[in-house]
């Protein structure tokens, strides 16, 4: 009984909506179908609610987001459109809202690239991968700042070339659990576009991948703190960052985790995790203030005698 239940959910899905057939698979390897099922319907019932029934649209409306969340998927998309029409010498103008029903995975690497343009002043389309260096709409580059250029010899490889460099390393696919390294990281360049190129070669990498990837098997290390407080508002206060001159990762205990600072009065490596963790979650938007703010934390934590896990 459970297959024939399990059949005629999907056979619902597939007559009212136009998901991919990985789409369905993941979710019913999730055990999820029951919930796919109730997203779509409520989806349909939207799209045939009464432009009257205010309640019920937001009820709707409500649960549905609950379950797109819940699912990964992407948001429906709520399309208005007018009609203009001639009735007995008076124009009469009608607004109708049409349903796209969802189709796929939510990407949320879109989220990661969205806060990486964000910080980066960039505007273009990282979704392309590689990007063409023969193309000049693909010739994105983070802007360096000459004073920081100056101080510490800064410098953003465009990432046409990081491109380049990500596919020579071959970490697209296969090997999924290497270690990897963002040295220098400044804002994450490498690693965005890593984390792109494995999107747009494995159609099965999604939030989960990403969440793992990032905390397990992935790892920044760079020197200046604003780049840093960049790092942690673009992928996230579970990453693993050490901050502080690349010349002494060696000192670092294998298998460290968390975000650590070199203290150079103590020759060591302090963890500070739980101290910039909760600061980090606590801010929603990326401002100069918020930036000047953590670094002032992390100059502090240095000074503090730590407990070294």
């Amino acid at each position: 009984m459970g297959d024939l239940f399990d059949d005629s959910l999907q056979a619902y899905i597939r007559a009212n909506s136009n998901y991919d057939e990985d789409v369905i698979d993941r979710i019913c390897n999730e055990d999820k179908l029951q919930k796919l099922h109730t997203l779509v319907r409520n989806t349909v019932l939207l799209s045939e609610c009464s432009a009257t029934d205010v309640n019920t649209k937001k009820q709707l409306d409500k649960r549905i987001k609950e379950l797109q969340n819940e699912l990964q998927l992407t948001p429906a998309k709520v399309t208005k459109v007018k009609t203009v029409t001639e009735k007995k010498g008076k124009t009469i103008v009608t607004e109708v809202e049409t349903i796209e029903t969802v189709t796929t995975v939510s990407n949320s690497i879109a989220d990661y690239e969205r806060r990486f343009k964000e910080v980066a002043n960039l505007d273009g389309d990282l979704t392309i991968y590689p990007l063409d260096q023969n193309n000049p709409d693909h010739h994105l580059q983070v802007k360096t700042n000459k004073e920081k250029s100056d101080a510490h010899g800064e410098v953003f490889t465009p990432l046409w070339l990081v491109d380049k460099m990500v596919g020579q390393a071959q970490l697209k696919t296969g090997n999924k659990d290497r270690t990897t390294l963002d040295l220098c990281a400044g804002y994450g360049q490498f690693s965005i576009r890593l984390m792109r190129a494995k999107c747009n070669a494995v159609k099965s990498f999604n939030k989960s991948h990403i969440e793992k990837f990032l905390t397990e098997t992935h790892h920044f290390a760079e020197f200046q703190l604003s780049s840093c407080y960049k790092l942690l508002y673009i992928f996230g206060a579970n990453i693993n960052l050490f901050i502080g001159d690349a010349r002494e990762l060696p000192k670092l205990k294998d298998e460290s985790k968390g975000v650590w600072v070199y203290s150079d009065a103590d020759s060591k490596w302090l963890d500070i995790t739980q101290s910039v963790k909760p600061f980090i979650e606590s801010k929603d938007d990326y401002t100069n203030d918020t930036e000047i703010e953590f670094t002032q934390l992390v100059e502090k934590l240095k000074d503090t005698k730590n407990e070294i896990l």
